[in-house]
């Protein structure tokens, strides 16, 4: 096996997933948003992308490294000046330096281009949060179903000055009604979204659906 092939191409591969998965996450709802409403592309979620990118990221690492050993000699002739001296500070590296430095700064001081640019994702993100909708508080996707009822109580009185209460149980029966099979009322809703191959989000229209006002008495669920 030619192993500098090997390894350049494992290099490559492992940039090229990076990259692609990099832009994905730049574009990609935010994550309180992408995991309350399921969010997913070419049937990978938020969360999947991310963990791809990671174990590409040090495979990338890897080889990199691993590339660099093998060609550690063509890389030193970079590095030679005419006369055989080692020589760091030639002209493209500082000029590669300079590159890398202006990204940063540019980056951090947020000036133009860049700015632009990375107002390109937070223009992507609200897009997606006003189509998705966003969760209550963060994280209500990972709250047990019991809990959730207590607290959308609170929330609906904080966002919407609306005074509401939720019977769990009865809260429960409507999910159950609706197909959506609930193992245990501290189970987190969205433990029982993936299990039920639903979203935490349409959980929560579910048991809203049950949201009396504090002084109803009885009769049906508010609207």
């Amino acid at each position: 096996m030619k192993y500098r092939k090997f390894v350049s191409l494992i290099a490559l591969l492992s940039f090229i997933v990076m990259a692609l998965t990099g832009i994905v996450m730049f574009l990609a709802p935010q994550s309180r948003v992408a995991y309350w409403s399921g969010w997913e592309l070419f049937g990978l979620s938020k969360r999947d992308y991310d963990d791809v990118h990671s174990t590409f990221m040090l495979l990338f690492l890897v080889s990199l490294v691993w590339h660099t050993v093998l060609n550690w000699r063509s890389l030193a002739d970079y590095m030679l000046s005419g006369a055989k001296k080692f020589f760091v500070f030639s002209p493209e590296l500082f000029w590669a330096f300079a590159i890398c430095v202006v990204f940063l700064v540019g980056t951090m001081l947020r000036v133009i281009p860049f700015d632009q640019y990375l107002s390109i994702g937070g223009v992507a993100k609200d897009y997606w949060a006003h189509s998705l909708g966003t969760p209550p508080w963060e994280p209500a996707d990972a709250t047990p179903l019991n809990q959730f009822c207590q607290t959308m109580e609170v929330a609906e009185e904080f966002a919407n000055q609306r005074s509401v209460t939720i019977d769990c149980d009865e809260a429960l029966s409507v999910l159950q009604s609706a197909g959506i099979e609930v193992n245990d009322p501290s189970q987190p809703l969205d433990d029982i979204a993936a299990e039920n191959g639903t979203t935490p989000r349409d959980l929560a229209d579910l048991v809203m659906s049950v949201a009396r006002t504090a002084s109803s008495q009885s009769g049906g669920a508010e609207p």
